[in-house]
């Protein structure tokens, strides 16, 4: 009925506010479209190795998150950088759920990444295949280690 008014980046009929990508060690979040103004941020490259876990179950990071800086309007937006007393994270989340990643990271400035998606199957696949490989190559095996 009415046109559907976006503040997200489209791509067909799907909208997403980032991308995620995998550039050698380095898991690529790019904020796209109005998603840059209410997160106040372009870009977050975070290292592969400080990466603990990535889910999307539709459990997101519990507790009182206070905005510094970012976007939020209860029920519709929650975009920005948040902290908690004692961890911060990053959020980039509509109303629909059905699309969230998150992902848990240590060592970084950030202790969460909640992000909506485009493609969630394709881009949990490429990112833990991009861990898994990661891992593999920096884990040393004890078939290496000679007696």
């Amino acid at each position: 009925m009415f046109p559907r008014i976006g503040f997200h980046s489209k791509m067909g009929d799907n909208y997403y506010m980032v991308q995620i990508s995998v550039n050698g060690d380095t898991l690529t979040v790019e904020v796209l479209g109005w998603s840059k103004l209410w997160c106040l941020k372009s870009r977050l490259d975070v290292p592969l190795g400080c990466i603990r876990q990535v889910t999307a179950d539709g459990v997101l990071p519990k507790g009182f998150w206070l905005r510094a800086p970012g976007t939020a309007f209860p029920g519709f937006i929650k975009a920005g950088s948040y902290w908690n007393g004692s961890q911060w994270s990053f959020w980039d989340v509509r109303r629909r759920r059905d699309n969230v990643v998150v992902i848990a990271v240590s060592g970084w400035k950030y202790d969460f990444l909640v992000v909506e998606v485009n493609n969630l199957p394709v881009t949990l696949l490429m990112v833990r295949t991009a861990l898994e490989r990661f891992q593999s190559r920096n884990t040393p095996s004890g078939s290496r280690n000679s007696a």
